[in-house]
Formats: C-alpha cells, structure tokens, sequence
C-alpha cells in the first residue's frame, strides 16, 4: 500500500470512528428503543436513527412507560436522550411515565405535529433546545422539580399561547421562549433571579410581563422587539438591565426603573416610541449609547440624579423630542442640569421639590393613604411602594414606619 492510499485509509478509518452511529440502540421495546444506563438498572429512550427523516417514521404516539422488559429483565425508564423523537414531525401525542427525571438535549426538536405535552413532576432537568421548533406545540404542563428552563428550550415554538413558569425555576436560559410570537401573558415567580439573553426576544404577542421579586439581572436582547408589551414593572432589586433587552417595545408607555439598577446597558430602550414617563434611578453612574434613542412619545422624564455623578454614553436621547419633553429633577440641581452640556438639548428643565420623606405614596401629602399603603405591604405583599416605605431608614419595613406617620398626623 502505497503512502496515498494509506493516508486515504486512515482519513476514512478515523471519519468513521468520528461518526455516529445512524443506529445506537441496545434493545427495542414496544417499537421504541433503548440504551442500558451505567447503573445496570435502568434504561434511556434514544433514536432508531440519528438525524434522519426516518427516525420513527410514522410515529404518532409515543408512550414511555415507567418498566420495559428484555431477555427477561425489568429495567426503570428513567431518562429521554438527546434528539430521541428529532424530527418526527407526525408524533400528535407524548405520556411520559413518572420515572423519568431527565429529558435530554433536542429532545422533541421539530416535532411538528405535537400540540401539548405534561412534563411529570420527577423531572428535573431538561437539556437545551428540547422543543425548539415545535410549531403546533400550544400548552406545555411543566414540570414543578425543574430549577432552569435551558437555552431555547421552547425557541420558535410560535403557537404556544401559555406557559406557566414553576416556582422551583431559579433561571430562564438564553433563548428560552424566542420567538414565541403567540405568548400573550407571562408570569415570572419569585423563584428566579436571572433572564437570559434573548429569552423572550420576539414574542411579538405578549402584552404583560409579571416580574418576581427576586429577579436580579435581565440580560441582553431579553424583551426585544415584543411590541405588544404594554406592562412591566421593574422591582426593586434588579440590579442589571442588558444591552437592548426592551429595544422597540413599542407598547410601553411608562418606564420607572428602580434605585437598585446600577447598570443599564446600550440601546436598553431604543425605539420604545409609545414611552412618555420615564423615571432614571439616582443610582447610576453611566447611562450608555443610545439607551433611549428614538423614544419619540417620552413626555416627562422624572430623576433624581446629580448630573456631576452621571457620564451620558452617545445619543442617550436622540431623537427624543427634548424641545417639548419636561425634565423634571431635584430642585437642588436645577442648575447642574442648566448648566451642564450633557443635558443641554433638554428646553425644559424643571426643579422639583424635595418630596416629603414619608410621603409614602408620593401624593405630595402625607395621610392616611401612605397608612394604608404600608399594611398593604405587609399584610399582603404589596410591593407597589416598597423602595419608600423604609421610612426610618433600618433596612426594613415594619409596623415602626407606621408609627412614624400616626405621630406626624398628630403633630409630632
């Protein structure tokens, strides 16, 4: 053999070791395949073949039980492997038995034809991409075990109309609902801290957003070009706002961003033309390229920042209408802001009054409203004042603040 022909030899030798098996699977089932797990007793549904049209070809009905038997021996289905059902795009209907715990990555990925799946309770944990592309795929019953929803997980999933987020999630991935164009409602809970990248990118249908309390970082691209967005509401406690991650929300009207932010990347709002109340947090210390730019409805823009502590990125406010729009700032800086190059398109400066410390709800008057405000807060959760409730400045909210406006109504 001469040196060309063992160099061919050896191409292809190491090509096909590289390669997967179009068929790898130890036994089948009831027409469904099977892998031994490490542990001798249980058992993985996988493909009949790897990434090809005929992976199951004509499969409409997939039961995973909790037991299958081969040469005699009873194993435990305890896991869906990576791509099992890729591509079947006529399988209508999935019952996933209570022993399984894990759904490998692409599992259901372009499984057309499926419209509702009910993920079992023992699962928890679902690899990337698992229903990617499932086009009909309309209601999903998930799992309450799962701590992440992975990157893309649902992406392209495009009729999905409702998606209940268990509270056991701590992260959405990067991806995870993107372009779910059909999701009209979401509700975060206050398990998770952190939203992907993209994770709701063009979800063109949604209209309000829930944000749980303890969500932390919304991350870039996270909310971008959801133009039916009409509600959100940043709580307090998220401290990072990604680049673009509300850029052509065109349907919010009204932004306040909390004094937890810190860190607002570029383009964050960009485009959000049905904006005309904005609120920019004392908190910041640079406000980056273009965050607002062509935010052409913004009205008023409410701040308490002092200028001297605050750098403007290029184009902050490009296109916004800084003839008419009011902005409205501590009456302390009124002249800073005058003064200051970075602020001196605005035409409208305007020095508010200090607001009253414990004017609870901000009303310009401190009655009994800022009362009942506080109970709301602490008898049922209401965090609609929370960042101005902490009336004696210890950390927390307790029946002391309370006390605090009972002795100014009296007099003290």
């Amino acid at each position: 053999m001469n040196n060309t022909k063992l160099f061919i030899f050896l191409l292809s030798l190491i090509a096909a070791l590289m390669t997967p098996r179009a068929s790898a699977y130890d036994f089948m089932f009831n027409n469904l395949c099977y892998n031994f797990n490490d542990d001798g007793n249980s058992v993985t549904v996988t493909y009949s073949e790897l990434w090809s049209q005929h992976n199951y070809y004509g499969l409409t009905t997939a039961d995973i039980p909790s037991t299958v038997t081969n040469n005699g021996i009873t194993y435990t289905v305890t896991e869906i492997g990576p791509y099992a059902f890729e591509g079947c795009n006529r399988l209508a209907d999935v019952n996933i038995s209570n022993t399984v715990t894990k759904i490998g990555h692409s599992a259901f990925y372009n499984c057309t034809g499926l419209t509702s799946i009910t993920i079992p309770s023992t699962v928890t944990e679902m690899g990337n991409e698992v229903f990617r592309y499932c086009y009909n795929l309309e209601s999903v019953s998930m799992s309450n075990s799962l701590s992440e929803i992975s990157y893309a997980t649902f992406a392209g999933c495009t009729s999905l109309t409702e998606i209940i987020i268990p509270n056991s999630v701590t992260t959405i991935g990067n991806y995870a609902f993107w372009s779910c164009s059909s999701l009209t409602d979401v509700v975060i809970p206050n398990s998770v801290s952190k939203i992907g990248n993209s994770a709701f990118w063009g979800c063109s249908g949604l209209t309000m957003v829930t944000l749980g309390q303890s969500v932390s970082e919304i991350g870039a691209d996270s909310f971008r070009g959801c133009s039916g967005l009409c509600s959100i509401d940043i709580p307090e406690g998220v401290s990072s706002i990604g680049a673009n991650a509300f850029r052509n929300c065109s349907g919010l009207t009204s932004m306040i961003l909390p004094e937890s932010v810190s860190t607002l990347g570029n383009s964050a709002f960009y485009g959000c033309t049905g904006i005309e109340s904005l609120t920019i947090p004392q908190s910041l210390t640079r406000i980056e390229e273009k965050t607002f730019y062509n935010c052409i409805g913004l009205e008023n823009i409410f701040t308490r920042l002092n200028p001297e502590d605050v750098v403007l990125g290029a184009e902050v406010f490009n296109n916004v209408p800084t003839g008419t729009c009011v902005l409205h700032v501590n009456y302390a800086f009124l002249n800073l802001f005058q003064s200051s190059p970075q602020w001196q398109d605005f035409v409208n400066i305007v020095g508010d009054n200090p607001r009253n410390p414990i004017d609870v709800n901000n009303d310009g008057r401190v009655s009994a409203v800022d009362i009942t405000a506080l109970y709301n807060f602490l008898l049922n959760g209401d965090t609609t004042y929370f960042s101005t409730s902490d009336l004696n400045g210890d950390g927390k909210v307790t029946a002391v603040d309370i006390t605090i406006i009972y002795n100014h109504m009296l007099g003290d």
